[in-house]
């Protein structure tokens, strides 16, 4: 008989271990949600502002996301202690068996971007010295995350391509370019009339601006389109930029100089 009550209370004192064990990993979690919830609201504020700034939309986006999921944690887990799980409407019970792992990734996702938006180089111009009209004059040597189309060959990390030579006025191609920077999600930052364009594109997951200037030019063949396409951080730009190029030397070809022919909107004599 003094052995099974041994058993009994040896059973019983497990038991109590476990549940205080448990009860103290529930409330490790539930400081920790608090922690995230609290932190995630503001870092969506200052991230929508950075985002708006830049029109970022993709940013814009997960800014709203993580101010919202920034309230629904504080709401759930920044509430009294008496509160208990059965309290909690079934909606609730469901989206917090998921939410702590989403809202980690959220936060931890959401910090890092705001950091590199922070960073001075990603809110300065990247080019190294520009031209009377502002157009770069060179891409940093050793660069792998710029590329240059400029006269003849002056070129850098092209791939090959040179600045073309199209077909129309300086004003037509102009509106031209405007279009396809319209169209690629660009926002036109400076402008010269129909010489000099300035502008940047950021990109989708990380909200990386790249700087994008064209300038135009009249000789005997037509209009010369001397191009630049630089990211402002960063080291590699996994091709962004020869493919932001090589997009617009398409779009130009297609639009001014289909079979070396002038088109409709391609028509005008060049003024040099």
């Amino acid at each position: 008989m003094q052995q099974e009550d041994t058993s009994l209370i040896s059973e019983s004192g497990g038991e109590d271990s476990e549940n205080q064990s448990s009860a103290a990993n529930r409330s490790l979690c539930t400081s920790g949600m608090r922690l995230v919830g609290f932190a995630l609201a503001p870092l969506g504020l200052l991230l929508l502002v950075l985002a708006a700034l830049d029109g970022w939309k993709w940013g814009i986006g997960l800014a709203v996301v993580d101010f919202l999921v920034g309230l629904f944690l504080a709401h759930c887990f920044g509430g009294s202690k008496k509160r208990t799980v059965i309290q909690r409407s079934k909606f609730e019970r469901l989206a917090l068996s998921a939410l702590p792992s989403v809202a980690t990734f959220l936060c931890l996702y959401t910090l890092l971007v705001v950091l590199v938006h922070l960073i001075p180089a990603s809110n300065t111009v990247s080019f190294q010295g520009v031209d009377t009209y502002g157009f770069p004059l060179r891409c940093p040597e050793g660069s792998i995350n710029c590329v240059r189309l400029g006269n003849g060959t002056d070129t850098y990390g092209a791939d090959g391509l040179l600045a073309p030579h199209t077909r129309g006025s300086r004003a037509e191609v102009m509106s031209v370019v405007e279009g396809w920077v319209a169209a690629h999600g660009g926002h036109v930052t400076q402008s010269t009339g129909d010489v000099f364009l300035q502008a940047t594109f950021v990109t989708l997951l990380m909200g990386y601006v790249d700087d994008f200037a064209v300038f135009l030019h009249c000789t005997s063949t037509g209009v010369v389109v001397n191009v630049q396409s630089q990211s402002r951080i960063g080291k590699a730009d996994l091709g962004a930029n020869i493919n932001r190029v090589s997009s617009l030397l398409k779009v130009l070809a297609a639009e001014c100089n289909q079979g070396g022919k002038a088109t409709a909107k391609c028509s005008s004599q060049c003024s040099v």
